[in-house]
């Protein structure tokens, strides 16, 4: 609306300078009748605000001139409406200035600019500007708030929505959903229409209570509720620990239950166990015991509190195996002497396992090593030497065989010689020795030849070598494995020469450094080194290598050089004559400086010190560029004008020293001097400032005078004789006619004819002044200009005008009446100009001022920024005004708009909660902004949250809730945060006010909260929970699963009942039923804290029959978790002493089953025996019951207890007495 109301008025500024151009054209005498008078008495001042459809006065003074130019009715008032339409009221007469009209609003909310029109006779109109604003009175409509109840799954997105219309515009739609003490704000979009919603994803159960509130650009709200109950939809899930592969014993499953958060609570887990994976879960409990030999599974499902039950899972395959692995070795390669390997052995290690299968097969290489290398593919091994390789497997449940092992020698290498042959030219005989060397199976034999390319035969380390020349030395050697080596072959050279060296040195003398090669030679051994040094006395000795020796300075110069070979040989040193000229002949010459009046004869001088000048040349032209070609010393110079002698002197080296010149100059000419005037031209050929001669003398040969060449004198009437010396332009600053005259000589003496230069002037231009007011003002202003022209000048021609409102406008309109009737600061810009053409610079007047707009107050606030609006400490509130005309004056601000305090500086607001302020500013020409509303929120506070977490432990998972609280007044409670661990240090990340505690053992909930303006509850709080869920573990002492003896008639000696557990009890009972399953005795046990276990009273000891017991024991620990252990055990009768069965009892065969049915432990060893190689497993037996002091694939020695049973066994030579049995 703003930008609207400034577009309206930037047009009637427009239409206002337009009107404001053509009066300014008219002429000065009729610019103030033309134009009639408005003043705006209603509304004013402008932006005042009325309601909707209120009726409003619109007021004018309008004064016209009746004598030029009378008002011509109507007085119009134009109205433009918020969309841009316009009406037009006419306003009546009242009295003899006055016009007025009633103007009825309509519900359009917004500005109304009003331009008011008075119109002259002339055909000129005054227009001016005021506003009015309607405000919104009515507040938005709220329609189909969605959802109203249901319940929705939490953790998915529910759609808030709701219509909302208004007779303006809706600016925002909120809903604030509260969850107990947890208010959450959510800003709703618009998508079409007057539709608006938004998403809001629920984080916990329960319901949830939502406040849509909608406000209008007029900051007008309206509210509508609605409410959903965010619900648990989703099962727990359950996982499990079953281990995968092959286990060696039973397995103890856990099954960890877990309901997503936020949870309901779990409710139960159940199992079972089978072989087919198949079963119902029916079993409660987190624990379920897999004891069966070969594949097993457990089955398990959990279900929440809100009755959601996850689908039954089955965990994987739970397998048992006790044999271990075998493992055999196979090797290849190529096999050498005396058990060596001549090439890299390959071992194949083959895993065998009847059962689990290998897991791998691990090696290592060295002696006594523990093999810990994974084997995956045949091993090679290379390495030059003996090694060791040993190796052993694992099956899939970790059973580990013995360690075999593996010698292995490898020699694939040939022996390696090597010899002392010289490896350059030598001047003797020699005798090369060799020398062999194996690391490995050590060297057989060595042999040598003579000859390119030749086979060694002769055996023997030793080969002399006497011809001169190149000879070939072969040789080979081979090892005790049978690997021979490749020939090698060695030349051994002989040379006793010396060698041959030239040179080319130059004769006679030569004009550039000189580079003498040197060229030696050598037929045998061939050239080593070049020697040579350089003297001018032929005495130095040659001791620079190389085949280039520089010889650079100038002189006469000897190169003294001998080479050597590369058998030592050195030949006798040898000499060279260089002779170097570099420097060129200098010429010098004598020819006059200046300018001369007659013939000059030049003369030229060359000399040289080394080779000797051979010729000079010369040349002479006025170019200065011709080229010496006549020889001689001696050049006449006769013409006028600057001439150039150029000349060039050569030696007998051949050096030419570069052109040199030299010049004469003859003069018999007079100067000419010019005069050129300078300053500010006017029209008719007046200057319009002081003028600037400056005269300059010219001479095309010798040139003006060096001392003051031109004089000069002033006068009006051109008669004066020159007489000034001149040597600064002269300055001419008389008014009216003036003449200067003048003269120069050359540097020979010739002077020139007098010469005059005529000056009219006039400098000063006219000066004009103002009568522009001070200070704002609120009716038009003519400004009057007063221009003068000083005397003597040249006259008054023109006075020009403009008006803007940047002081920068061109003065084009002539006048010196300037009217200004638009709002604003406006500068009134003027010059005059006289008929020599001076005019004044622009000058501008005082700045004429209008003012109808009120100031606007800008506050800002400053303080700890939080969230959603709020602040976090005490806020300073800062009013700034702004006033785009005259500026503003006084800023005051109100707690209840009515008592309102001066704004003089920032002042702090520290109340917790919401703070009202309002504002507002007066600018200098009294114009009054309404108040504005501006709300302050601070929260300094953070929330505190407690929770009802139980202090004892517990049996089942926990649901501790969270309840937060936001000090009131306050911005309110926004989310709680927390975590679990059972080291009460993790850091809370779960949003939500419930947390679900299922772990065993004691827990901890950490937890803080945030309210709406982000204040962070710190640091973070914790409670403790303890859960034992598990049922304790109960381990029977005694009675123990064995035999005990049957004393009659007495009872049984020290058969006590004994139990041990694993944490605290609450109690212990026991039953003890026979074979036939009756209740033979029951009670309960009591604590021992001496011993630390649950036993029967001392006194109760049973006379038991012989036969077979089962006791079951029972027991609740702390928290009510139950748990049951049963045990057997027998009674027996000693046996009698009876005779043993001889070597015809002894038994032999194979039985599926043998049981023991006495304590043949009784009985003399020699009748009864268990050796090793009595007793052996046959194929996958074992001990299934009872016990046993050794159990291998040799043989079982069993300690002869009642009740051992063994399947599958090979029985060889068993003797048995009479009470043992065989089945």
């Amino acid at each position: 609306m703003r930008k609207l109301w400034a577009a309206v008025v930037i047009a009637v500024l427009v239409l206002n300078a337009t009107a404001l151009a053509a009066a300014q054209s008219a002429p000065a005498a009729a610019l103030n009748a033309r134009i009639p008078f408005v003043k705006i008495t209603s509304p004013a001042p402008p932006g005042q605000h009325f309601p909707q459809n209120a009726a409003m006065l619109i007021s004018a003074t309008v004064r016209a001139n009746p004598r030029y130019y009378p008002l011509v009715p109507p007085v119009l008032a134009e109205i433009t409406y918020p969309n841009l339409t316009t009406q037009n009221i006419t306003l009546a007469k009242q009295g003899a200035t006055t016009y007025q009209a009633v103007f009825s609003s309509t519900s359009q909310v917004g500005s109304y600019p009003v331009r008011i029109i008075a119109t002259g006779s002339g055909g000129v109109n005054n227009q001016k500007i005021t506003s009015f604003i309607i405000d919104d009175t009515t507040p938005p409509s709220i329609t189909n708030v969605q959802p109203q109840g249901g319940n929705y799954p939490v953790l998915s997105p529910v759609t808030i929505a709701a219509d909302v219309t208004d007779n303006v515009a809706v600016q925002s739609v909120e809903a604030k959903i509260t969850f107990g003490q947890t208010i959450q704000t959510l800003p709703l979009t618009n998508p079409y229409n007057n539709h608006w919603e938004a998403s809001f994803t629920p984080t916990q159960l329960g319901p949830h209570d939502i406040l849509i509130t909608a406000t209008d650009t007029s900051s007008l709200q309206s509210t509508a509720p609605g409410s959903f109950a965010a619900a648990d939809v989703t099962p727990p899930a359950t996982t499990d620990n079953a281990p995968s592969g092959w286990q060696p014993s039973s397995v103890q499953v856990t099954l960890f239950p877990a309901d997503p958060e936020p949870s309901s609570g779990l409710a139960g887990t159940w199992s079972c166990v089978d072989q087919a994976g198949a079963c119902v879960p029916s079993f409660p409990g987190t624990q379920a015991l897999v004891s069966q030999e070969g594949a097993n599974y457990v089955r398990y499902s959990s279900m929440d509190n809100a009755n959601n039950s996850e689908q039954a899972k089955t965990s994987p395959q739970i397998l048992l195996d006790l044999t271990p692995p075998s493992t055999s070795s196979q090797l290849s390669g190529i096999q050498g002497n005396a058990g060596w390997w001549r090439s890299a052995v390959t071992a194949t290690l083959s895993c065998a396992d009847p059962f689990s299968g290998c897991q791998q097969t691990l090696s290592c290489t060295g002696a006594g090593c523990i093999p810990d290398q994974p084997y995956s593919t045949p091993l090679t091994f290379s390495q030059e030497g003996a090694t060791i390789l040993r190796f052993h497997s694992l099956d899939n449940v970790g059973r580990q065989e013995q360690s075999q092992s593996l010698q292995l020698q490898i020699d694939t290498l040939p022996p390696a010689t090597t010899d002392n042959a010289p490896s350059g030219w030598v001047n003797t005989p020699v005798t090369v020795t060799l020398a062999p060397a194996d690391p490995n199976s050590g060297v057989a034999a060595t042999r040598s030849c003579l000859g390119p390319s030749c086979i060694p035969t002769t055996q023997g380390t030793t080969v002399l070598v006497g011809q001169e020349g190149t000879t070939t030395l072969g040789y080979a050697s081979e090892d005790v494995a049978g690997n021979v080596e490749t020939t090698l072959y060695k030349e051994v050279r002989l040379d006793l020469t010396p060698p041959s060296t030239t040179d080319n040195a130059p004769a006679g003398w030569v004009n550039t450094p000189v580079t003498v090669t040197l060229s030696p030679t050598d037929p045998l051994s061939g050239v080593a080194t070049t020697l040579s040094c350089v003297d001018q006395a032929d005495m130095c000795t040659p001791s620079t290598p190389g085949s280039q020796v520089q010889v650079t300075q100038e002189g006469i110069w000897h190169v003294r050089y001998r080479s050597l070979d590369n058998a030592g040989n050195q030949e006798a040193v040898r000499s060279a004559a260089v002779s170097i000229d570099l420097s060129p002949p200098v010429t010098t010459h004598n020819a006059p400086a200046g300018w001369q009046s007659s013939p000059v004869t030049v003369t030229l001088t060359p000399t040289d010190p080394l080779s000797g000048v051979a010729e000079t040349l010369f040349c002479t032209d006025q170019a200065g560029t011709c080229i010496p070609s006549t020889a001689g010393t001696q050049i006449q110079v006769s013409q006028e004008g600057l001439t150039f002698v150029r000349f060039s002197s050569s030696d007998l080296a051949g050096n030419s020293e570069a052109v040199r010149s030299a010049t004469v100059s003859l003069d018999f000419t007079p100067p000419a001097t010019a005069a050129t005037p300078s300053g500010t031209p006017g029209s008719n050929g007046w200057w319009m400032s002081p003028v600037t001669v400056g005269l300059s003398c010219a001479d095309a040969l010798s040139g003006c005078a060096q001392v003051t060449p031109t004089a000069y004198c002033t006068d009006t009437a051109n008669s004066c004789d020159p007489a000034t010396p001149y040597t600064t332009p002269v300055q001419v600053a008389q008014e009216g006619t003036s003449y200067i005259r003048f003269r120069s000589t050359d540097a020979v003496g010739w002077q020139e004819p007098v010469q005059a230069l005529r000056v009219d002037m006039d400098t000063r231009p006219p000066a004009t002044a103002d009568d522009a007011p001070a200070g704002w003002k609120n009716q038009p202003v003519t400004v009057t200009l007063t221009p003068a022209d000083p005397i003597p000048g040249s006259g008054l021609a023109v006075t020009s005008s403009c008006v803007d409102q940047a002081g920068n406008c061109t003065p084009s309109f002539p006048g010196t009446q300037v009217q200004v009737a638009q709002e604003g600061a406006w500068y009134v810009r003027y010059s005059s100009a006289d008929v020599a053409g001076n005019a004044e610079g622009v000058r501008s007047s005082q700045p004429v001022a209008l003012d109808f707009t009120p100031p606007a107050t800008s506050p800002s606030l400053a303080g700890t920024p939080g969230q959603n609006g709020w602040f976090t400490s005490p806020v300073t509130v800062t009013l700034a005004c702004a006033d785009p005309l005259s500026g503003c004056v006084q800023t005051a601000f109100s707690y209840d708009n009515l008592t309102w305090l001066p704004y003089t500086a920032p002042f702090l607001v520290s109340a917790e909660g919401t703070t009202a302020l309002w504002a507002r500013s007066t600018d200098q020409a009294g114009n009054q902004e309404p108040a504005q509303l501006l709300e302050v929120r601070i929260d300094t506070l953070p929330p505190a949250t407690t929770h009802n977490a139980p202090q004892s432990p517990q049996n089942a998972p926990v649901t501790v809730t969270l309840t937060p609280a936001d000090p009131t007044p306050g911005s309110g409670a926004a989310s709680t945060w927390h975590c679990i661990d059972q080291l009460d240090a993790c850091v809370p990340s779960t949003l939500g006010t419930a947390a679900y505690v299922s772990q065993e053992g004691t827990s901890y909930v950490r937890y803080y909260s945030q309210d709406l303006a982000g204040n962070t509850e710190t640091p973070a709080k914790s409670a403790a929970v303890t859960i034992d869920s598990a049922p304790p573990q109960l381990t029977p002492i005694s009675p123990l699963n064995q035999t005990y003896p049957f004393q009659a008639p007495s009872p049984a000696g020290d058969l006590d009942y004994v139990l041990q557990a694993n944490e605290p009890l609450a109690w212990a009972t026991y039953q003890l039923r026979n074979a036939a399953d009756q209740l033979v005795d029951s009670g309960s046990l009591a604590f021992n804290p001496a011993s630390g276990n649950w036993e029967s009273p001392a006194a109760q000891h049973l006379s038991l029959a012989r036969g077979a017991y089962a006791i079951t024991f029972q027991a609740e620990d702390l928290v009510s978790n139950p748990a049951q252990q049963a045990e057997a055990f027998t009674i027996f009768l000693n046996a009698e002493a009876t005779s043993c069965t001889d070597a015809s009892g002894k038994l032999s065969g194979m039985y599926d089953q043998v049981t023991l049915t006495q304590d043949v432990s009784e009985y003399d060893g020699t009748c009864i025996t268990f050796g090793a190689n009595d007793i052996t497993l046959n194929g996958n037996g074992r001990i299934i019951d009872g016990n046993s002091d050794y159990d291998s694939d040799l043989g079982v020695n069993i300690n002869g207890k009642y009740g051992v049973v063994v399947e599958k066994l090979q029985i060889r030579n068993f003797a048995i007495g009479v009470d043992a049995s065989l089945s």
